[in-house]
């Protein structure tokens, strides 16, 4: 961790002793972290500059800046359980039925729901924790939420759906949906529509885990 000049960094430990000439409302903190040895906490001062830090503190000056430890911290997908062949068998399932040329409409709406998992995957992702403890506590409450369980679930069955839909449109183009594919799918309607209950549910526990990291 760099040092700093005092006149150009205000983070000192949480300790009124060390700053020689200031005491009483002069030393108000704005918040504390911890950052660089650990058990030492600093506190960041309203207002100070060298002339008013007494030398022999001045090695306590941390520029943070370049500490990792101010840094946001983000939940991940492994943390919390999710497999990254869940998300590519999501994702995959999703391209496959964006390619299909006037795809039925419950196919469709397979694939409108898949993007609201994706979505919600990714307001998932985006959630930053400002330390460790937190990020670990937020990262068990998203575990008990069965998060990880129903997105892996998920996307096993997209998975093995996608093989099936693959079969089902093997006579189709870039172009067009051949007579004898809107058929095949025709059939299949009853594992169309289980498949996308399993995706709603997903989706509806993703939701769920999101807005559980914001209470």
């Amino acid at each position: 961790m760099q040092l700093k000049e005092a006149a150009k960094c205000n983070w000192l430990p949480h300790d009124s002793n060390l700053v020689h000439g200031l005491g009483g409302p002069a030393y108000r903190t704005s918040r504390s972290t911890y950052l660089g040895s650990p058990g030492i906490r600093y506190c960041k001062v309203a207002s100070i500059t060298s002339s008013l830090l007494h030398p022999s503190n001045r090695r306590y000056l941390v520029d943070t800046s370049s500490s990792q430890a101010m840094d946001p911290l983000s939940i991940t997908m492994a943390a919390i359980g999710i497999t990254d062949a869940a998300v590519t068998g999501l994702s995959a399932l999703r391209s496959k039925i964006h390619d299909l040329q006037d795809a039925p409409e419950d196919v469709s709406n397979v694939r409108t729901r898949l993007e609201e998992v994706q979505s919600s995957l990714q307001a998932l992702k985006s959630v930053t924790v400002a330390d460790q403890a937190t990020q670990t506590t937020c990262t068990e409450v998203l575990r008990t939420t069965g998060v990880a369980t129903a997105v892996n679930d998920c996307g096993r069955a997209c998975e093995a759906f996608n093989k099936k839909l693959q079969s089902w449109t093997k006579h189709s183009t870039e172009d067009r949906m051949s007579f004898r594919d809107r058929v095949s799918i025709a059939r299949n309607k009853a594992k169309i529509g289980t498949l996308l209950t399993r995706v709603e549910t997903c989706q509806k526990t993703v939701h769920f885990a999101v807005s559980s990291t914001q209470l």
